[in-house]
């Protein structure tokens, strides 16, 4: 089911880091999560929005409204997540990373409910740093890029 709401998240520091519309024209403020996001998809599958940004309590927020988020809070997501996709026809979502001054490699996540996150770091050891991910339906693929000028790497993972 759709939510008919667009939704935008930014870094922390003013009033808002998460703005919602109706119509793409007017704009309400929602929250500050206190925390610098990046990016925020929806699932219409859930009725989630996922939120990520980098944090060293929180890295990934989850909301059904666009107004009330939960931080997710596990040890190994405290990292820097620059991108999450979601992938109605696999039921995940996928979010990357870069390197953290704790972990190293763990840059890769995906979730199928958006509360419970997995590793998937050890799929691509090596890569400390993802900028991007996207889906694509039209051929069921995710496409994640790397920007680490030694290891300059594009994937895709059905």
């Amino acid at each position: 089911e759709e939510l008919l709401l667009f939704c935008a998240v930014s870094q922390s520091g003013g009033t808002y880091n998460v703005i919602t519309s109706p119509d793409g024209i007017t704009w309400t403020g929602r929250a500050n999560l206190g925390t610098n996001l990046i990016t925020v998809c929806w699932s219409a599958d859930l009725g989630i929005f996922c939120a990520v940004g980098q944090d060293t309590t929180a890295s990934i927020y989850t909301s059904s409204d666009g107004i009330t988020w939960s931080a997710n809070k596990a040890d190994e997501l405290y990292t820097v997540l620059n991108s999450v996709a979601w992938s109605s026809a696999l039921g995940v979502f996928c979010a990357v990373g870069g390197i953290s001054d704790t972990l190293s490699e763990h840059t890769i996540f995906f979730s199928y409910d958006g509360d419970a996150w997995y590793n998937g770091a050890s799929l691509y050891p090596g890569i400390i740093e993802w900028n991007d991910i996207a889906w694509s339906d039209e051929i069921n693929l995710f496409c994640a890029v790397s920007p680490v000028s030694a290891k300059q790497t594009i994937i895709t993972a059905p």
